[in-house]
């Protein structure tokens, strides 16, 4: 997805942050780990996402693995933020809400490692088409 300037905020994390800009490191882009993720997303409804692989730990000891899930379409997307279990696995419910956005769009997630102000992908999940469906 290259670089894609993103912001979120982070319930879990108990805060705003700001997720790293740039392109993912050249061995996280490489791999793309397993995970479910839905076909179709309607604006308003909860979605179950959650990993098959674990994230591999945080380059950084003492920072906190965090999961941003995106989705993407031609003129903008939006994301939210999971936290992950010690053991990297991680698992939610989460909601987008949106309106007069294309049908078609991509959802993908990352491993994040966030050291309290700022987030930074490590590792990336397989990247899939998905359905948009406003309310």
């Amino acid at each position: 997805m290259g670089a894609l300037v993103r912001s979120s905020v982070a319930a879990a994390a108990a805060g705003a942050f700001l997720i790293g800009v740039g392109a993912l490191p050249a061995a996280a882009s490489a791999s793309s780990l397993p995970w479910h993720s839905p076909n179709r997303v309607v604006s308003g409804v909860p979605v179950a996402v959650s990993s098959i692989a674990s994230c591999p730990p945080v380059p950084t000891p003492g920072d906190q693995l965090l999961v941003e899930v995106d989705i993407t379409f031609p003129g903008g997307g939006m994301g939210n933020v999971l936290p992950a279990n010690a053991d990297g696995s991680w698992s939610g419910q989460l909601t987008f809400n949106f309106s007069g956005t294309p049908r078609q769009a991509t959802i993908s997630a990352s491993c994040e490692d966030f050291n309290g102000v700022f987030a930074t992908a490590y590792a990336q999940y397989q990247s899939r088409h998905t359905q948009l469906v406003p309310s």
